[in-house]
């Protein structure tokens, strides 16, 4: 049987239907509204053919193919909205509301990726709070759902370590530094004398005191 408007037989045409739903998942740099609407069509082509597919295995298709900076939404769609009752046009809806999180995740991912990092540039990305970060992103249930520590993915993975790693680089970058400056300030006054004592730093006053 020919389809109308095409020299493929319908035998021919879900074959190929079925080879693209197969290798369908999100392209690297893909919104996820292109990808929403990719998906739509492609499963629309099918029902036209009369091809039918369950919803668990429309949504489960849908929600495991997109990039790994999406890992822990998808982990959350799944334990809030679920695959047997749902459809994908509303976990679309759910997914998007976090796509600004995602792209932050995305942003951490690649610049981990890169053969060479600047340690300062890492700290002052993370000293930014329009930065994502876990004490930012808890602080509203509503804008990101919380993942469960066993059902996360190496890249969810990557990125907690990642986040509590510069936040402790940050931490000590901050105690660190104005301490030395502030023991430079102090042997530099007119009333101090700073000397080196068995590998420690002591500072006096003119009397020769120990302050």
């Amino acid at each position: 049987m020919l389809l109308e408007r095409s020299e493929l037989t319908k035998e021919d045409r879900e074959s190929q239907l079925y080879n693209d739903f197969e290798h369908f998942r999100q392209h690297n740099g893909e919104s996820i509204h292109d990808y929403y609407v990719r998906f739509a069509k492609l499963i629309n082509d099918m029902r036209n053919i009369k091809m039918t597919m369950s919803k668990l295995q429309l949504n489960s298709k849908f929600v495991n193919n997109m990039l790994p900076e999406w890992g822990r939404f998808v982990t959350a769609v799944k334990l809030n909205r679920g695959l047997r009752d749902s459809n994908y046009d509303q976990l679309y809806t759910y997914l998007k509301q976090h796509e600004t999180h995602a792209k932050e995740n995305k942003m951490i991912l690649e610049r981990f990726s890169q053969p060479t990092v600047d340690p300062l540039a890492l700290l002052s990305n993370v000293s930014n709070p329009q930065h994502y970060s876990p004490s930012s992103s808890a602080s509203s249930s509503t804008q990101i759902p919380p993942p469960l520590a066993e059902s996360s993915s190496p890249a969810e993975d990557l990125i907690e370590n990642l986040t509590n790693t510069l936040a402790l680089l940050t931490q000590s970058y901050r105690t660190f530094f104005p301490q030395t400056n502030n023991q430079l300030r102090t042997s530099s006054n007119a009333k101090n004398q700073a000397t080196v004592q068995d590998g420690r730093v002591v500072v006096q006053n003119v009397q020769g005191r120990p302050i």
